[in-house]
């Protein structure tokens, strides 16, 4: 997963530098595979802007520019074909310094070319088109930096999430962890904390709990808005390309950001509008966003409104439901649902998701309503006008939490250490803010933590919190002299022997078909048949090991071999009366 150095300082209220965060997560078990750097990282480029284009008169595929740069005109020879008279683009100076190196004056063709126009990857700028010239938007100021207009240098760390840290899929999450750890301040984003109606607008119910343990929506009106840069400048930087249309990039974001994956229905597209969660009904179809028609099997999950299925839930939003450029209303979907029911549908329908792989791997059953309030405040502030006028949270499977008996004297019998008892209980109580002190202590594991089932798991976070380095690497279990099994020894000298009479040793398979055993007039009574074998040809286990000895013989015979001298020795299987 890849995680912005700036997005996730938002989150911890201490800076830390790129390499002491790098040495923290890597400390806390999670694998730092790449560290990159991005952002705006040139200099000597300003905003120009093409005054006339005229073609090069020594080459076909290149032209002559004539470029404004806020001091001047100045001619460039330049061979992307996206060019147009008036564009504002960057314009880089003889001397600038881009992601290739210094820029220095060229002959191209016989024609002085004295600057370049730059692509976005000439100014190491990812997660825009560098197959063509970075056009600048018609508001930029010919003359200006270019490099007041991209965020500036940033990281990004490409982190290895392991299952058992499936609960770190976000900036805030991950940031979390750090804060619990290490003992620093969290931080946590804003969300709406006005109030609306929980019903009037939009119903909601759900048919199927078992399969969808909460689920919250919440109606916005007037949300249409273009995505802020900043915005895009961060989905961007994570590996995700924005599309300009809010409705559609801040439910990534929320996702990024907090790790619970969202969705915004079309409120006018909404039959009803309603929202029923329940499993498909015989012979229903949906065509999905990426536009595949898909027929549903009565085990899956949906959402649907008043009439047809508009998403497969946890996995992908249907195409009839989709908000487009011209959406104002909307219905702000963030659910819980069950994780087998979501590996399930997206098996048999092939489709994988950034929500399905999170879905699958468990959502805190707690962060619903949060979440879909988030992302109302992030469309209210970027969309003047907008209006929360319904809330619901529908919850009918009660969040139980774990409570798990721990003592010291337990967690040290696990990890073979002498843990200081404040320094176990002090681990627990970053987890856990409000545990007693009453022994043994009473953990409720909290909800983003499925993780945790028993004392065994405990243990392991105690030794992240002290440090698995801190862990002295002595073990206190007696060694005991090792002893060869009579068996094995006469085995052994068995074959040592054989191979000095000239005999070579075979290893077949332990299992033979029925045709072996008749063949070999075995006794087909012995025989021990497998309930799931590869094939006909390995039904039995042998009861005998001639039949692998003969097909050995009869392989080398048939390839010219004059003269085969072998010898086996394994195991044979025969059914007894007790069993086998």
């Amino acid at each position: 997963m890849k995680i912005l150095h700036s997005w996730l300082m938002e989150y911890i209220g201490v800076p830390l530098g790129m390499d002491d965060l790098a040495a923290k997560l890597t400390r806390l078990g999670f694998n730092i595979e790449e560290i990159k750097k991005t952002g705006a990282s040139f200099a000597g480029v300003s905003v120009g802007q093409i005054l006339k284009i005229e073609k090069h008169p020594n080459a076909d595929k290149l032209s002559l520019c004539e470029v404004d740069h806020g001091a001047g005109a100045l001619r460039v020879v330049c061979g992307a074909k996206n060019i147009a008279v008036g564009q504002k683009i960057p314009f880089a100076r003889v001397g600038a310094q881009l992601s290739e190196g210094v820029l220095k004056k060229a002959k191209i063709r016989g024609v002085e070319s004295e600057g370049m126009i730059c692509s976005a990857a000439e100014l190491g700028l990812e997660g825009y088109d560098s197959t063509g010239i970075l056009v600048l938007p018609d508001t930029a100021q010919v003359g200006v930096d270019v490099m007041t207009l991209f965020p500036k240098a940033d990281y990004v760390f490409e982190v290895e999430i392991t299952p058992n840290l499936a609960y770190c899929l976000s900036h805030y999450a991950l940031a979390r962890e750090l804060c619990v750890f290490y003992g620093l301040p969290l931080k946590s984003p804003a969300v709406f904390e006005g109030s609306a109606p929980d019903r009037g607008i939009a119903a909601i119910t759900i048919e199927a709990p078992e399969l969808c343990q909460r689920y919250a929506g919440v109606v916005v009106r007037g949300a249409a808005a273009a995505t802020p840069e900043w915005m895009a400048s961060r989905l961007r930087a994570v590996g995700v390309n924005p599309k300009g249309n809010l409705l559609i990039d801040v439910s990534n974001y929320v996702m990024y950001e907090l790790g619970q994956p969202i969705h915004c229905f079309n409120l006018d597209n909404l039959s009803g509008p309603e929202i029923r969660v329940r499993t498909a009904r015989p012979a229903e179809t949906m065509k999905t966003l990426d536009n595949q028609d898909l027929k549903l099997a009565e085990d899956m999950l949906v959402i649907a409104d008043k009439s047809v299925p508009v998403a497969l839930a946890g996995v992908m939003g249907g195409l009839g439901s989709a908000v487009s450029a011209s959406t104002k209303d909307i219905l702000i979907e963030s659910a819980c649902f069950a994780p087998a029911s979501i590996r399930k549908t997206s098996k048999k329908t092939g489709i994988k998701s950034e929500s399905s792989y999170r879905f699958e791997r468990g959502i805190d059953p707690e962060l619903q309503l949060h979440a879909a309030l988030r992302l109302a405040r992030l469309v209210l502030d970027c969309a003047p006008g907008a209006k929360v006028e319904q809330i619901t949270d529908n919850y009918p499977v009660k969040n139980i939490p774990r409570v798990i008996e721990v003592s010291a004297e337990r967690v040290n019998a696990i990890l073979g250490t002498k843990i200081a008892e404040k320094d176990i209980f002090t681990c627990l109580k970053a987890i856990q803010p409000d545990l007693a002190e009453a022994k043994p202590w009473k953990f409720t594991v909290p909800g983003y933590r499925r993780d945790i089932e028993s004392v065994w798991d405990i243990a392991e976070e105690a030794a992240r919190y002290i440090g698995y380095d801190s862990i002295p690497s002595v073990s206190n279990m007696p060694m005991t002299r090792g002893s060869v099994a009579p068996s094995f020894e006469v085995a052994t000298e068995l074959k040592a022997s054989l191979a000095g009479l000239g005999f070579s040793e075979v290893y077949n398979y332990d299992f033979i078909s029925l045709k072996d055993f008749r063949n070999c007039l075995l006794n087909e009574e012995e025989a021990v048949s497998l309930k799931n074998p590869l094939s006909a040809e390995f039904q039995f286990l042998r009861t005998s090991m001639v039949a692998g000895l003969l097909k050995t013989l009869s392989y080398n015979l048939n390839r010219g071999r004059n003269s085969v001298s072998v010898f086996e020795v394994g195991n044979v299987f025969r059914k007894t009366k007790q069993g086998h």
